[in-house]
């Protein structure tokens, strides 16, 4: 074994050779043993190791990975797809993590001998790989800490620099829970804009203490958007502080949303002399987001204004937040400007929902085209899914490039790795941001040269920047977890009860296929990668009892120890159960709900994350969603249905629908009628058109008496039991009759339903 073998080498020997023969054949054994076990997610990050840290012609790894050798390099098999789950089981997962704990330990000596060989041979670049390649395996081993500095905090080891990463990170998540704490005042504003005067727009305005927002959309949605922008700028006095160079020299504080291609033309036409440096005919065809610069640009209600197409209402919410940050930053580099506009919304919302104009030319491989439109899916949980990924790969995007890349030209990676770097570097040191989006100058041309003048401005290296960025993202050490916002061990995430609840869905979905034709459900599998998220909510709900009912269970309260940025983002998504029956006792109670009937008929779903104990479920069906290039719907009940529930309570759907149903005729209203949905499952997971008329349900009783009703569309915020982003529910503000005939028809955008769709009540 090369823990024996280091100490006694002949002099001509070469340590690290040994060594990596050693650590790379107890990885493969063990990731080979680990997938044929039911972890292929465990068993891909160790051969990803390996390629990466030890062997990139390793075929063992490459091989596994779906890679094959094409002349002297290697090439991905563009077919090729990696199993993303197996049978797993729990006491295979315990085998598996004390044989890790064992493998761990000799991997650390065999590294530890190897670095103290060659400190001796005088090697120290070397040997402070191998130190650290010890910290990897075990943090807290004490020569390579010594070696390499690194210490003790809160019973975690790291690094100076990855403890000053976790006090910032502590400083992050407070900075979140005070500005979702701020209460804001808003109120109406007569005047106008000057540039919103020209447009000629019949518009709603409201002010904040420092935020204007002006549009044509609702003016609701316009007040919620002053409220969040204000929060943003909270936000990022807060997470800057200390940081000299931002000043907030460049706030854009007005902001306009337009409802559509009409309105926005409008506002550009009439302001062509302010969009600054734009190409009039770029901006008319592809209608980005723009900031209309007035030749007095002092800021105030005359000053900078941001205006775009309000899609949405979250997407709103998201340009609002996206705008200040960016200003805040006012980096020049597009890269850099992107990537601080997704880390601070993807922060303060937990979603992307707005992105410059670029044109993406990736294309061949599965894993390629899956990364591509996984991207489209706002949910940042998967855009970390995609950081981890990119950061494995050899051949991911330098950090010396993204001064350089033009929003123009923005391909997938470089979105991934420009968000993925700015919020590395948000907790590493955000003035060397700052330093990067400076680097490039007048005589610098290129990332070459970039790379002499970013050293000597920043003090560090840009390519160790570069791989302290990929260690962040892939470094699996406890102390780097909870930087990254909390993450449980490999395999501890593995519950038995949860299997219980995939059986359960599955065999509703089967159901649902021999009762209904054409209908295709995939059987849903398990996710021990998805399920780590689970665990963690679940731990935090079984800490805090209190936490539990709607309005409660599905976030989490960041003043409270263990909850996280991420956790809070995660609750918001996921299906929680608590006090559960059995689990094929619930599912009748799941196609009651409309979030989770959305859930059960989402064909999409193939993969979730579950952790469960005896009384309590907590299920990522977010990520497993596979992208697809064509968008399918589904309406419930289903044609010719018998036996439909007349009723629902009110208090069973969570706070947000009882404030919509007491705003539209059902106020007090214990109990409505059974919830008639229309379901739409596509790419990118966009939200429903919130545009009133829009969407509309005619219910008929007896198939001529109309049923009074209201469409609610919640835009995926909300208790998951009643809401998501591409549902339209359909409320009878009554019970409905029993043992009684109904029919319903959907129109949608002035567009019927072909024949309307009859039930019959129990």
């Amino acid at each position: 074994m090369a823990v024996l073998v280091v100490s006694i080498l002949p002099a001509q020997a070469d340590p690290e050779a040994i060594v990596v023969a050693d650590v790379v054949g107890k990885l493969n054994d063990y990731a080979k043993d680990t997938f044929e076990a039911g972890y292929p997610d465990r068993a891909e990050e160790v051969w990803r190791e390996v390629v990466a840290e030890y062997d990139i012609n390793d075929a063992t790894a490459r091989k596994a990975l779906g890679y094959k050798r094409v002349g002297a390099a290697w090439a991905m098999d563009p077919e090729f797809r990696y199993p993303e789950w197996g049978e797993a089981t729990l006491a295979k997962a315990k085998a598996l993590r004390k044989r890790w704990e064992k493998i761990a330990v000799d991997m650390a000596q065999a590294h530890l001998r190897c670095a103290e060989a060659l400190t001796v041979a005088g090697k120290t670049e070397r040997a402070t790989y191998h130190f650290d390649r010890v910290l990897r395996f075990q943090p807290g081993e004490a020569k390579a800490a010594a070696a390499r500095g690194a210490a003790s905090f809160d019973g975690l080891f790291g690094t100076e620099v990855e403890i000053a990463m976790v006090k910032r990170a502590s400083t992050l998540r407070r900075a979140i829970a005070q500005v979702n704490a701020l209460q804001i005042k808003v109120t109406p504003v007569t005047e106008l804009h000057d540039a919103v005067k020209r447009a000629g727009l019949t518009v709603s305005a409201f002010a904040g203490p420092n935020v204007t927002c002006y549009g044509d959309v609702e003016p609701a949605v316009i007040e919620e958007s002053v409220r969040v922008a204000e929060r943003s700028l909270a936000l990022c006095k807060m997470v800057f502080e200390g940081c000299a160079s931002y000043k907030g020299d460049g706030l854009t504080l007005a902001l306009c949303f337009v409802k559509d291609d009409a309105s926005w033309l409008k506002m550009l036409e009439a302001n062509l002399d302010m969009i600054g440096g734009s190409s009039a005919e770029f901006v008319r065809e592809h209608k980005p987001a723009m900031t209309l610069m007035p030749h007095d640009s002092r800021p105030g209600a005359n000053g900078r204004l941001g205006f775009m197409i309000a899609t949405s209402p979250p997407t709103a919410y998201d340009m609002a937040a996206r705008w200040v940050a960016q200003s805040f930053a006012n980096f020049k580099a597009d890269a850099l400007n992107e990537g601080i506009g997704h880390a601070i919304v993807g922060i303060l919302l937990g979603e992307n929902l707005a992105y410059s104009i670029g044109e993406d030319k990736e294309s061949g491989t599965v894993a390629s085209r899956t990364r591509k439109l996984k991207l489209e899916t706002p949910d940042m949980l998967i855009w970390a899914e995609l950081a981890i990924d990119t950061a494995w790969e050899n051949t991911s995007m330098p950090a010396a490039q993204l001064a350089f890349l033009k929003a123009a030209s923005f391909p997938t990676e470089g979105r991934i790795k420009a968000w993925s770097f700015c919020h590395f570097l948000l907790l590493r040191d955000p003035e060397l941001m700052r330093r990067l989006d400076e680097a490039p100058g007048d005589k610098v041309r290129n990332p070459t040269e970039l790379r002499d003048k970013f050293t000597a401005t920043a003090g560090i290296h840009i390519d160790v920047l570069d791989q302290e960025w990929r260690s962040f993202w892939t470094k699996d050490t406890p102390l780097l977890r909870a930087v990254r916002g909390g993450e449980v061990a490999a395999l501890e995430s593995v519950s038995e009860d949860a299997f219980a609840w995939l059986d359960a869905i599955n065999e509703t979905r089967k159901a649902i296929m021999l009762q209904v034709k054409g209908i295709n459900l995939p059987t849903v599998h398990w996710s021990e990668s998805y399920s780590e998220d689970c665990k963690l909510h679940l731990d935090y709900l079984e800490k805090f009892k209190g936490e539990r009912g709607l309005g409660k269970e599905d976030t989490q309260d960041l003043a409270k120890d263990g909850a996280t940025p991420r956790g809070r983002q995660f609750a918001q998504s996921a299906i929680v159960v608590c006090n559960a029956p059995r689990p094929d006792k619930m599912m009748d109670t799941w196609m009651l709900w409309p979030g989770y009937r959305h859930v059960i008929l989402d064909p999409r779903l193939e993969l979730v994350g579950a952790f469960a104990n005896k009384t309590t479920l907590v299920m990522d069906v977010v990520r497993g969603a596979m992208p697809v290039e064509k968008s399918t719907s589904a309406e419930y009940p289903f044609g010719n249905s018998v036996g439909v529930p007349t009723e629902i309570d009110v208090a069973d759907l969570g706070p947000e629908v009882r404030k919509f149903l007491d705003a539209h005729g059902a106020k007090g209203a214990k109990k409505v009628g059974f919830p008639i949905t229309l379901h739409s499952y596509g790419r990118g997971d966009a939200s429903m058109n919130p545009t009133p008329g829009y969407h509309v349900c005619e219910l008929l009783l007896l198939g001529k008496e109309p049923v009074p009703g209201v469409v609610h569309l919640p835009q995926g915020r909300g208790s998951r039991r009643a809401s998501a982003r591409t549902l339209a529910v359909f409320y009878p503000l009554q019970p409905l009759k029993r043992g009684s005939s109904y029919s319903y028809t959907w129109t949608v955008d002035g567009k019927k339903g072909d024949k309307p769709s009859q039930f019959t009540t129990k």
